[in-house]
């Protein structure tokens, strides 16, 4: 059965955004940097995942309402995974796996390939930033 998870990239006022290293006793992608996110539990609508998961991953209280779904990507273990855009005015993140870093698009698209090939939705994402004044 194909479980459904989301992501995140929160989105900083000077256009960085939050990605995570994960380390290396990840089970899924270890060693590399993502997008961070995490499974939908049972009987949670994806925003109540998104704003759960947000907060068990970096200490960020988001609300959901404002965050924009940007696209969905199929992951190569079975699951598929529901990237948020969201508005974030906090410089400071914890992190319980792995460590945080704010980068920008550029310096993102030059790691070349990230964890569960999430590469695959920044030209999406370039679309989004360059077409929207968003935060």
């Amino acid at each position: 059965k194909m479980q459904k998870g989301i992501n995140f990239i929160l989105l900083r006022k000077d256009r960085k955004m939050l990605l995570q290293r994960r380390d290396s006793k990840a089970s899924t992608a270890p060693n590399t940097w993502c997008f961070p996110g995490g499974a939908i539990d049972s009987g949670e609508t994806s925003r109540e995942a998104l704003k759960r998961e947000v907060r068990e991953e970096t200490g960020i209280d988001i609300n959901p309402f404002f965050c924009v779904e940007l696209c969905n990507l199929k992951y190569p273990w079975r699951q598929t995974g529901k990237f948020f855009i969201c508005p974030v005015n906090h410089v400071k993140a914890k992190s319980n796996e792995g460590k945080m870093k704010w980068k920008t698009l550029k310096e993102i698209m030059e790691i070349g390939e990230l964890g569960g090939k999430q590469e695959r939705i920044l030209d999406k994402l370039l679309d989004f930033l360059c077409n929207t004044a968003y935060v």
